[in-house]
């Protein structure tokens, strides 16, 4: 883990270091964590953060030391994704993440429905269904015991609906 609480005074100090900070990070909320995994490629990381649909997924490969962001947020992505590789992840379009284009997926609405309905049940991440990036998800890359404690932390429902527009950090 590269990080994950972080103080107000902390966040505050990164914001003044780096454009790249929210002003309210749900790092200090608790309710994100920067990471990586050794012999696992970030982009099948950030994937599977996007496969989930269920907060924000930041994708640093060339930081100083690489990693992956994920919190339990609103759905978002950074940086920008090209509308071919969202297909690629997304074939059916049933997707909240909108391309760099800001023209959403075909099956946006379907998505969209789907995500209100898991949160108007207080469904947590951990239980979503295979759209979810199931069976080849995280818990997949993981040791037995670290992939308990990664379903563990993943879940906290999520709060907002997205609009479709293109992705902002928060």
């Amino acid at each position: 883990m590269v990080c994950g609480h972080r103080s107000p005074s902390t966040n505050a100090m990164l914001r003044s270091r780096s454009r790249g900070v929210a002003e309210k990070s749900q790092h200090m909320l608790g309710k994100a964590m920067d990471f990586y995994i050794p012999g696992v490629p970030l982009k099948k990381l950030r994937n599977i953060g996007l496969k989930m649909q269920g907060g924000g997924v930041g994708y640093y490969p060339t930081s100083g030391s690489p990693f992956v962001h994920m919190d339990v947020g609103n759905v978002r992505h950074w940086p920008g994704i090209g509308r071919q590789e969202l297909v690629s992840l997304f074939p059916n379009g049933k997707t909240l993440h909108v391309p760099s284009d800001g023209r959403p997926l075909p099956g946006y609405e379907q998505a969209l429905a789907a995500y209100k309905a898991r949160k108007g049940a207080g469904t947590p991440i951990s239980n979503w269904p295979a759209q979810a990036a199931r069976p080849s998800g995280l818990a997949d890359c993981l040791p037995a015991g670290l992939a308990a404690a990664t379903t563990r932390q993943t879940t906290a429902p999520i709060s907002r609906v997205p609009s479709p527009r293109p992705n902002r950090r928060l």
